[in-house]
């Protein structure tokens, strides 16, 4: 008995044609959805602000004559950003209006000092606005901050960093 090699066909010519087309009226208006909506994406990015901040501990200590001093560290790999900081401000103060709540960078200390944190640069602290009452503190206050880098747009940021060189 030979065994003949007989091909099934499972489905009949009409059928195979329907299932391999695509319609041309289906794949062109998804492709030109798809289009839209990555351009509408792409455009928000461009117009959404966005104003990206680095965590940071602010150390606040009195003096002899009473006077506060406000220091915080940035940490090193952000220490070249140091042109991009628009201010420095406090997360959430426990004494209300005792303290004020945004800063400016006065100063940056020269040599990296080793934290909690990792490598971080030392920087002095000037309150902005109104100055706080004379207040007496028994122990140095450590505040959760933030350094708040220039305005931006959300596009900007995001192309920044994937291409650190070209910003």
């Amino acid at each position: 008995m030979k065994k003949e090699d007989k091909q099934i066909e499972l489905r009949s010519e009409k059928v195979r044609n329907i299932i391999g087309q695509i319609p041309a009226v289906m794949v062109r208006w998804g492709t030109a959805m798809i289009g839209l909506a990555l351009a509408a994406m792409v455009v928000a990015a461009a117009i959404i602000p966005y104003r990206p901040s680095v965590d940071t501990v602010i150390t606040v200590t009195q003096d002899v004559r009473g006077e506060l001093h406000y220091t915080a560290g940035i940490p090193q790999k952000e220490r070249a950003k140091l042109p991009e900081f628009s201010g420095v401000s406090i997360r959430s103060s426990p004494y209300g209006t005792i303290l004020p709540e945004s800063f400016t960078i006065t100063a940056v200390s020269d040599t990296a000092e080793l934290s909690g944190r990792g490598s971080v640069y030392r920087i002095t602290l000037q309150p902005q606005g109104n100055v706080a009452p004379k207040v007496e503190l028994k122990t140095d206050l450590i505040l959760q901050g933030k350094i708040e880098m220039n305005k931006t747009t959300l596009l900007k940021w995001v192309i920044g960093k994937i291409l650190p060189a070209a910003s």
